[in-house]
């Protein structure tokens, strides 16, 4: 693959993700004009990804997975750092401790890229290490968690969830916590985790909490020694993997805000960020549950209603008073997992269906990204 190069110095947005997180930097970064060039990147050989429908917008680039293991190597190469100016963008954690182990601290002047805290990657992106910092630091409740060599059913009973401590192994994706109702999905899921080569090691036992959208927050948004912005969402409506796909804005838990800054000022925090709480319903206490250090699914929601903040923020650009801006966007809507929904007779997600919403991506290329993946899984059967 190759990319051609101007002799005076470009400027380059290189967003590490095909999906919807990237079509949201994307939009973004085309609604502020940004004076440069856009590439997603994706990994493998996709003919149907969600970037590759906004061809003016940007370009995509299927990269093998050899490539992606060493991605900071693969962008110096395709856009060498002489003649070009790279802002590198993350909506997962994938490539977190590549960018760490070849910069460390250091990254060249003209690479640009935010992992959240260099120096506690392991503390954000592995649970058991989170929660232990957490506890021992006394910021928040956590959740009761156990190690996967102990019986949840002696301390849980028949009903806890099965985390999986990392979301990424290297490049390879792992599977979302899972939960267990009986001992039959125990043992149904301990055969999954075995055929995917995930070991014990890997996961532990929680217990179970409320994640109905009123004991449901993140606070996220932007944190760093000079500049702190903070909002709070709530999921309005899950699918069964527990992913949302209807978000809104909504007021902080009581003290969630001031827990937020203690905890990011003490990691040292540099970048957008989302930190998910849940509350029990009972006592009203708060528990933390993880810490994404990047951008996430609906960060667009913020972007849509306050002028691109987070963006603007990652490429450096002077910030303005944010205070006193109206919401005119109160939900952020995935329009690719409610149309499959609407296809099932499930309707329940079309309160959150109005003219305030924001939708990911348009209907449009939603229909067409989906009617591919029909015609291509028909094609495999045949």
């Amino acid at each position: 693959m190759n990319i051609k190069h101007n002799s005076k110095k470009n400027y380059n947005a290189i967003i590490c993700s095909d999906h919807l997180n990237a079509l949201g930097i994307v939009i973004s970064l085309n609604k502020i004009g940004f004076k440069g060039r856009c590439f997603c990147i994706s990994v493998g050989i996709k003919d149907n990804c969600i970037t590759k429908y906004y061809p003016r917008l940007c370009r995509t680039l299927n990269i093998t997975k050899k490539d992606a293991e060493n991605l900071p190597l693969w962008i110096e190469k395709k856009f060498p750092l002489c003649d070009n100016t790279n802002f590198v963008f993350f909506t997962n954690e994938q490539f977190h401790y590549q960018f760490k182990r070849k910069y460390k601290n250091k990254p060249p002047l003209n690479l640009k890229y935010k992992l959240g805290s260099i120096n506690n990657i392991d503390i954000i992106c592995d649970k058991s290490k989170l929660y232990h910092y957490i506890s021992t630091k006394g910021f928040i409740d956590t959740p009761i968690t156990i190690p996967s060599s102990k019986n949840p059913f002696d301390v849980f009973g028949p009903s806890f969830f099965l985390r999986i401590k990392k979301s990424w192994d290297g490049i390879k994706e792992l599977p979302r916590g899972i939960i267990i109702t009986s001992e039959n999905d125990f043992i149904k899921t301990i055969k999954f985790l075995e055929q995917k080569n995930i070991s014990k090691s890997e996961y532990v036992y929680q217990e179970l909490l409320d994640t109905t959208p009123k004991n449901n927050i993140s606070i996220v948004g932007w944190h760093d020694k000079n500049f702190k912005k903070y909002f709070t969402t709530r999921p309005l409506y899950r699918i069964n993997s527990g992913a949302a796909l209807a978000i809104e804005f909504c007021k902080p838990f009581s003290n969630s805000i001031e827990i937020t800054q203690s905890i990011l000022e003490d990691l040292d925090y540099n970048g957008p960020f989302e930190i998910e709480y849940i509350r029990n319903p009972k006592d009203k206490k708060l528990k933390i549950i993880e810490i994404n250090p990047r951008f996430w699914l609906q960060h667009s929601l913020i972007e849509e209603n306050y002028d691109h903040i987070l963006i603007r923020k990652y490429l450096n650009q002077e910030i303005d008073n944010f205070n006193n801006f109206n919401i005119n966007k109160n939900s952020w809507v995935s329009t690719i997992q409610v149309i499959p929904l609407f296809l099932r007779k499930n309707f329940g997600v079309l309160k959150y269906i109005n003219s305030e919403s924001i939708y990911y991506p348009s209907w449009n290329v939603a229909i067409r990204y989906l009617l591919f993946k029909k015609f291509k899984k028909i094609r495999k059967s045949n």
